[in-house]
This record gives structure tokens, sequence and C-alpha cells, in this order.
């Protein structure tokens, strides 16, 4: 009988030891990791917002929304078309359109309130050093004697 208890204590101590062992066998593997680059839902996210301050600041009427979110569209299709390659060049000229098309919609003050922002804007990328044309280029290397 001592032995049977002896040999019962030693199974179940073995078992205790072991049960967090066993059971990280059984847990589900994480998810796979994100892209390197910003997930679309948050370049989303920020397109939605700053059409939202548009909307707000330009006082926008129903029907300018519903013309804007036509231009939108248009302007997502053709992004979509242009090869990743040309996405910095095409993609200045598709915006720059959207803009424009945009900007028709809008009555003169509207307009006179969107060129501002879009100005601050402008202005905005250029000190965080994305000016018009991406980054600024790697500074000359220093020149030997």
């Amino acid at each position: 009988m001592e032995n049977h208890a002896k040999f019962l204590l030693l199974t179940l101590s073995a078992g205790l030891c072991l049960a967090p062992v066993l059971r990280a066998e059984e847990a589900p593997s994480p998810a796979p990791a994100a892209p390197a680059e910003a997930p679309r839902h948050e370049r989303g996210d920020r397109r939605q917002k700053m059409r939202e301050h548009m909307i707000q600041a330009l006082a926008l009427t129903a029907e300018q929304q519903a013309k804007w979110a036509e231009i939108d569209q248009q302007q997502k299709t053709a992004l979509e078309k242009v090869a990743p390659e040309d996405r910095r060049a095409k993609g200045r000229e598709i915006r720059q359109k959207g803009n424009a098309q945009r900007r028709a919609v809008l009555t003169p003050e509207q307009q006179t309130k969107f060129d501002e922002i879009l100005a601050k804007q402008k202005q905005r990328r250029k000190e965080q050093g994305e000016g018009p044309a991406g980054p600024p280029p790697p500074p000359p290397p220093p020149e030997s004697n």
C-alpha cells in the first residue's frame, strides 16, 4: 500500500510539472506578422479623417459631398491601375486632377478656403522633409584634398 501511495504521488507530481509544457504544445500559433509598409486601413483612416475635416471646414452641402465622393471613387480606381514603379509621378497627377475637380464643385469662398488648406498641407509636408518629389536627397560626400 505504501508503494502504491508513493507511485500515485509521483505520478501526480509529474503530471503537474508537465501540464504547462503539454498545454503550450496545444496553443494556437500566433497570427502572421503585418507587412512592413503602413497598413491600408491606417492610410484609409487618414484619408477618411482628412475628408471629414474638409467637409466640416468647407461646410460642404450634401450635393457637394456626393460629387466629392464620386471624384474620390474615380481617383481611387485610377490609382489602383497605376504600376507600383509609376505611383509617385502618376499618383501626383491623379491627385492634382482630383483636387481640380473638387475645387470646381466649390463656391468661390469655399475655393479660397480649400486653397488655404492645401497650401498648409504642402507646407507641413515640406517641413517634414517630404516635399513634392519625396524626401530630400542625401548630402554630397565630403571632398577629398
